[in-house]
């Protein structure tokens, strides 16, 4: 018997390019069902797959994705299935084979997508097929190496050969993927504007495409259309629909903890502005009625107060019906009708006011990671179906444990987890999630098994290819490279600009939070201003010798008592002078800022100032979770 060997990308840049929570959801679960395809040209050649664990000792299936890809099983929701696997082989196995089956499995979606949307307004176009083709057949970089079982190190060899050269792209970027041309071929900096809006129009009429799939304004590239269409053609291509038509937006998944407080505390006004949003006649208002609350019994909830629970995110801000506003909902342009709309919500927020509740922009992305799974797995006398057990036993827990803190996941498999989450219920899904991990390698008898994550805390509006690369920067960059793995980071992103940054060991999560829940708990007349929070990581900065303050710094431990001379600055401050609160209080809160900052790295003791700044705006969302506490910036 041989061992193979797989892996297939891009994955980032295939995920990471979206524009919508539906975008991220279609590349993970395109990528994932690709392999899948892989591994049942595996099953069907007399193989089975090591790693990760996907059936049983008779090789049926028992992953869902790949159920449903061998036809013995049900639609899936997500990928499950990683974008890598290690399979066992009979002597004289084709590993042709695989890469056939899973580029063929890709052509089949993009081939299906072509006929039912392209082909009937190819001709309107430039180069139209050509531009499709190129994109289609050059995109994918498949790697596979087959040895003894002996030389887990092959793949690596294999991919250190750098043959895969991407396609070389001209005209005008796909209004997504920017690397890639969109595939009308005209380009309107050319003067051919009329031409390029006439090829899609076309296509939008010709295919029945909704704006919901495809906006007016969008051009895209072969790559961002098949994404965007191809559960169109599923049935057809796949042999199976996946379950889920619908994807909570960013707007929902941030106003979440709001909706959770109004209908605990205020009902009868969540029931006013739905009438009032019903009477104003707006398209799909209550568009996420597949995706609500995920921690209410929604069923049990009156006939409006489930309106509510599914309202459109958009429509709990004021700014969405400012003239102008891209945001603003179809349907009720005139005048009217928006004070209408802007006059009911501003009651509802001055009822939710009065308990201290208000809508946040803010949402978190939670991406974690298996680390140094390639080492686990070559490790000397390492059990690779153990660890491919205990992987699975994890990925079975994550949908549960995000939906248990009002999330949803994009992307379950292997090591990998991607996720949508409330700002108030990220950190403690994580925690939860990095709890599970370590429990089911216990379980298996499996030790030095660790596990990182990255979380953006971002605003609504901000472009996802921004998040995605935060994302993978702090977990892959930070959590990983500089914090040495088994660790946590977080950023802050607001305007599209980092804010703040904290990355430290999962061990020093706790010292975080405390500080966020003394920053929360302070009362209305002393509460802790984000300016006074900016000064007190200017005074860290310079004790540790850093007169320049930038976000992520990372210093050096002064060997000085860092509590009483924060404490000072603390007191002198214009907004602390005069005892308006005791002395012993303010110890205890330079206590907490110093201990929030201070992480350790390779057996060093270091100053992460930006503690002070992701512990404030912690704080300031926690007022959305419980009653009482700060207000949202």
């Amino acid at each position: 018997m041989m061992h193979l060997h797989f892996t297939l990308g891009p994955v980032q840049g295939f995920v990471a390019e979206a524009r919508r929570t539906r975008d991220l959801w279609a590349g993970s679960f395109l990528l994932s069902w690709i392999c899948a395809n892989a591994m049942k040209a595996v099953l069907d050649g007399g193989g089975r797959i090591i790693f990760p664990i996907v059936h049983d000792a008779e090789r049926v299936p028992t992953d869902q994705l790949l159920k449903a890809v061998c036809g013995q099983g049900g639609a899936p929701r997500i990928g499950t299935i990683p974008n890598r696997f290690r399979a066992e082989v009979p002597d004289g196995f084709d590993p042709a084979a695989v890469e056939q089956a899973a580029r063929g499995a890709w052509k089949n979606v993009a081939d299906a997508v072509w006929q039912r949307y392209v082909e009937g307004v190819a001709s309107l176009g430039r180069n139209t097929r050509a531009i499709w083709d190129r994109q289609v057949h050059g995109f994918w970089e498949l790697n596979w190496a087959i040895g003894k079982p002996d030389q887990p190190y092959l793949l690596d060899l294999r991919k250190n050969w750098r043959c895969f050269q991407p396609t070389e792209e001209g005209g005008e970027p796909c209004s997504v993927a920017s690397g890639l041309q969109e595939i009308s071929g005209y380009v309107r900096a050319c003067g051919e504007g009329e031409q390029q809006d006439a090829f899609w129009k076309r296509l939008r009429s010709v295919g029945g495409i909704s704006e919901m799939e495809l906006r007016p304004t969008e051009r895209l590239s072969a790559i961002m259309l098949i994404k965007r269409l191809f559960l169109g053609i599923a049935n057809s291509s796949m042999g199976f629909e996946p379950q889920t038509k619908s994807w909570p937006s960013t707007a929902h998944v941030a106003t979440l903890p709001f909706k959770r407080r109004v209908i605990a505390e205020n009902p009868a006004a969540a029931r006013d502005y739905v009438r009032i949003v019903k009477d104003a006649h707006i398209r799909e208002p209550f568009k996420e009625r597949q995706n609500a609350i995920p921690s209410l019994p929604v069923g049990r909830l009156d006939n409006d107060t489930q309106d509510y629970a599914a309202l459109d995110g958009d429509l709990l801000f004021s700014e969405t019906f400012e003239p102008g506003n891209r945001r603003y909902p179809a349907g009720a342009e005139d005048s009217t009708t928006r004070d209408t709309l802007s006059a009911g919500l501003k009651t509802l927020l001055d009822a939710a006011a009065a308990t201290g509740a208000k809508p946040s922009p803010f949402f978190a992305v939670l991406f974690m990671d298996g680390d140094s799974m390639g080492k686990l797995l070559s490790a000397p006398n390492s059990a690779p179906e153990k660890v491919s057990t205990a992987l699975a036993r994890f990925a079975d827990q994550v949908e549960g444990i995000v939906k248990k803190h009002d999330g949803f996941t994009i992307y379950a498999g292997g090591d990998d987890v991607l996720a949508l989450l409330p700002v108030t219920d990220a950190i403690e899904a994580a925690i939860h999630l990095k709890d599970a991990y370590s429990a089911a390698f216990a379980a298996e008898g499996v030790a030095g098994a660790t596990i990182s994550g990255g979380i953006v805390f971002a605003h609504y509006g901000t472009p996802w290819i921004d998040v995605m690369h935060s994302a993978h920067d702090v977990l892959e960059g930070k959590a990983k490279e500089e914090s040495g793995r088994n660790s946590l980071g977080i950023v802050v992103n607001k305007g599209g600009a980092t804010n703040g940054e904290w990355v430290a060991g999962w061990d020093r999560v706790d010292a975080l939070r405390e500080l966020a829940c003394i920053l929360a708990g302070t009362t209305a007349d002393r509460e802790i201003s984000m300016s006074l929070l900016y000064r007190m990581r200017s005074v860290l900065a310079e004790l540790a010798g850093r007169p320049r303050v930038s976000a992520g710094g990372v210093h050096e431990m002064p060997d000085m008592d860092l509590v009483p001379l924060l404490q000072a600055a603390l007191e002198s401050s214009h907004e602390h002078r005069g005892g308006s609160s005791p002395t012993a209080d303010h110890r205890s809160l330079s206590a907490a800022m110093v201990n929030a900052c201070t992480i350790e790295r390779n057996g060093k003791r270091l100053l992460m100032t930006d503690g002070l700044v992701v512990a404030r705006f912690i704080a300031a969302h926690a007022s959305l979770a419980d009653a009482g506490g700060s207000h949202v910036e």
